[in-house]
């Protein structure tokens, strides 16, 4: 049972920073099209 809880959080924790990698690189964007113009 424990292993499977070291999974869960394991791979929640992979998509959380998956999600903010995402988000951060969105807001990079959006600040360079900003500069840009």
């Amino acid at each position: 049972m424990e292993q499977d809880i070291y999974l869960d959080v394991y791979f929640s924790f992979n998509f959380l920073m998956d999600f903010f990698v995402l988000f951060l690189t969105g807001i990079i964007i959006k600040n360079n099209k900003k500069i840009y113009r």
